[in-house]
């Protein structure tokens, strides 16, 4: 069974500064900031399967571009 795991990201004021002035390399750490606002990372989402049972460890590693983050997020 497939099972989504969604980044989000909120056009806040600060991200829309972020895209129009070219600091796209930011926007991860704005959206790892910014829970309150309703943002989630990939690794975020995918610890969150982990921790439910949803999916593996492995599962999560194969979806991940940031594997170190992923394994704080889980451990």
């Amino acid at each position: 069974a497939r099972v989504p795991a969604c980044e989000i990201l909120i056009a806040t004021d600060p991200v829309r500064n972020l895209i129009r002035t070219g600091k796209n390399h930011q926007i991860y750490q704005s959206i790892a900031m910014s829970s309150k606002d309703g943002m989630v990372t990939m690794e975020e989402s995918l610890a969150a399967l982990v921790r439910t049972g949803r999916i593996t460890r492995e599962e999560a590693a194969l979806h991940t571009a940031r594997p170190e983050e992923l394994r704080k997020l889980i451990d």
